[in-house]
């Protein structure tokens, strides 16, 4: 399970990678974000919001899976 989760950026990036090209891709339709395709704009930014700090601070979380592992 520690393995798991100090690895958790690296299984994270393929999912923010896609959610964020379809999210370029229906911005970049002709009909713009509509309201069904705002969940995928949300969730694409939470993703890349959430692997940009681990990324950031990786030090950090690691210390903190250890201290709690």
């Amino acid at each position: 399970m520690t393995k798991l989760l100090k690895n958790v950026k690296w299984i994270l990036l393929p999912f923010t990678i896609i959610a964020f090209l379809l999210f370029v891709n229906a911005v970049t339709d002709s009909t713009g974000i509509s309201s069904d395709e705002e969940g995928l704009m949300y969730g694409a930014w939470i993703l890349v919001i959430v692997n940009v700090c681990l990324f950031v601070f990786n030090k950090k979380w690691q210390k903190t899976i250890d201290n709690w592992m």
